[in-house]
């Protein structure tokens, strides 16, 4: 996803962490990492990930938005850790 700067009128690339839900059965749920979030979402409905598969369909129920590839790589790998899941269940879903 592209968004556009104020200032100087140059698109910035930015990548996301999101996390997805299954909309059948809400315990199910998956944290990634992607530059195009508006397509993402129909990759995992299609089923084309081992652990996706099984429980399309889904709907992004949150995700954030970084500049630098590298932040946004290291927040999914914290949200993925055992402390990021505890933070995420107390602060962010």
């Amino acid at each position: 996803m592209l968004s556009k700067a104020f200032a100087t009128g140059v698109l910035i690339r930015m990548h996301h962490v999101y996390r997805i839900q299954n909309t059948r059965l809400p315990i199910r749920f998956h944290v990634g990492f992607t530059g195009d979030l508006k397509a993402r979402p129909s990759h995992h409905d299609c089923g084309c990930g081992d652990y996706i598969r099984p429980f399309a369909p889904w709907t992004v129920v949150w995700y954030s938005a970084f500049k630098m590839k590298e932040k946004a790589r290291l927040l999914e790998r914290y949200l993925k850790s055992r402390p990021g899941i505890a933070f995420a269940r107390k602060r962010l879903w």
